[in-house]
């Protein structure tokens, strides 16, 4: 586990509610909320974004726990390029609006650093 999640654990860990004595190998409470933001601002009603970014923020640390990206496009792919041939970060096909739904199921459900 890097330093710094380490860390953010620790100080998230002291500002518990319900303080316990507390290892990595049991289950740690954390406060959280969740945000996502976009590349492109909506109007309201017209949501049209390529790619967008959510994060779990510590609710007493004030940190970011963990973040994920949702890219509905690729430039290479559209040129024609195969996904193994370069760094492809296309990992969504939906409505941007449907983005933040998917992105913080991945985070919580998926998210290597809160199991």
């Amino acid at each position: 586990m890097p330093d710094s999640v380490r860390s953010c654990l620790n100080t998230s860990q002291e500002s518990l509610i319900d303080p316990h004595p507390v290892t990595f190998d049991t289950v740690i409470r954390v406060m959280a909320s969740y945000d996502m933001g976009w590349t492109t601002r909506g109007t309201g009603r017209d949501y049209d974004s390529l790619n967008g970014f959510g994060s779990i923020v510590g609710h007493f640390s004030q940190q970011i726990l963990d973040y994920s990206t949702c890219n509905r496009k690729c430039k290479k792919c559209d040129m024609g390029h195969t996904p193994f041939d370069h760094d492809c970060r296309l990992n969504f096909r939906g409505s941007a609006k449907a983005m933040e739904s998917h992105a913080a199921n991945k985070l919580v459900n998926e998210s290597d650093i809160l199991k």
